[in-house]
């Protein structure tokens, strides 16, 4: 076998190594669910009746998108905390999390899912508007601008045990 022929057997040899490594599958790429696009609709706090209790804060969130979203905080302007909860046979749980599932909705409503409001500020003044910031799970940031009431109807409060 001549030099000629050896060079060429070894780069066919190599050609076809290399181009098996081009037929190999390739993995399909996932598909990326669409994000949560969240929408905040009837946000209002709720001053208490008496000064130094807390307040409440209620909202519904929709979620248009197809993944489930979760909110994971509520933060009100010029208050100094605040904590979900859930009023369940008149008792209240905390919720450390929410999901909105996709498609779907959840409402804070007197009686169930709401915020509790720790340490209103001077700026919170029935008839006026505050400021929610909705945080979730997947680093979202909703500001949404809230109705300030004072309590004044018996379902402001309805199945929250105080």
């Amino acid at each position: 076998m001549t030099t000629y022929m050896k060079i060429y057997m070894i780069t066919a040899a190599m050609a076809s190594l290399l181009g098996l490594g081009g037929c190999h599958a390739h993995p399909a790429k996932p598909v990326a669910t669409p994000p949560a696009t969240i929408t905040i609709t009837g946000a209002r706090l709720v001053l208490p009746a008496v000064k130094g209790n807390p307040a409440a804060a209620y909202f519904t969130l929709a979620n248009t998108g197809q993944a489930d979203a979760t909110l994971t905080q509520v933060i009100v302007a010029d208050a100094q905390s605040t904590m979900m909860h859930e009023t369940v046979g008149g008792d209240m749980r905390p919720l450390a999390r929410v999901t909105i599932p996709g498609g779907g909705s959840v409402s804070f409503a007197p009686g169930g899912k709401h915020v509790m409001v720790f340490g209103i500020g001077r700026s919170l003044v029935a008839g006026h508007v505050g400021k929610f910031t909705l945080r979730f799970g997947d680093g979202q940031v909703l500001a949404v601008p809230a109705e300030i009431k004072a309590t004044g109807t018996a379902d402001d409060l309805a199945g929250m045990k105080m």
